[in-house]
């Protein structure tokens, strides 16, 4: 496995990657997690401070990862996009892809790094457990009048370095 930064030419695989996998695994929430920054990945993780990552086995996108600034004065970061292929998890992709963010993340001067879930996203939730995120929040977000989605907001102080439990 290889993590790399994003290049132009692995926009359609990525996009492919991610609305897949939404699509396939949580239907329900695709309303809740728009997909428009995957059309222009270099322009939506354009700053200076943020960035776009992709795990490469055999030559194809197997993960992903992006980190945008969510907030300038207090130095506080968005880790988005956290997916791996099906065929390749529970083979350490995620916690590599994590890792990388996380690296990053401190090199660009960042304090904290959030991470948006939902309920249903099990796996992404216990997965940025293992590295010290903690649970903040819990908001509703209504989808339609019969259902609705929580929204679960975890956050790790990047001053404090992640445990480093396997997977």
């Amino acid at each position: 496995m290889h993590i790399r930064q994003f290049r132009v030419e692995d926009s359609k695989e990525v996009e492919d990657l991610i609305s897949s996998i939404l699509k396939k695994e949580f239907p329900d929430v695709r309303e809740a997690y728009p997909e428009s920054d995957l059309k222009d990945i270099n322009a939506h993780y354009a700053g200076e401070r943020e960035g776009f990552f992709v795990a490469i086995e055999k030559g194809r996108v197997v993960g992903t990862v992006g980190i945008k600034e969510d907030d300038r004065k207090q130095n506080k970061a968005l880790l988005r996009r956290i997916f791996v292929h099906p065929d390749y998890r529970g083979k350490g992709y995620g916690l590599a892809l994590l890792d990388k963010a996380i690296e990053f993340c401190k090199k660009k001067g960042y304090h904290s790094l959030s991470f948006r879930s939902t309920d249903k996203m099990a796996s992404a939730n216990n997965l940025v457990q293992k590295r010290g995120f903690v649970e903040r929040e819990r908001l509703y977000f209504p989808l339609s009048k019969e259902k609705g989605v929580e929204i679960i907001k975890f956050v790790l102080n990047l001053s404090i370095s992640p445990r480093r439990e396997n997977a």
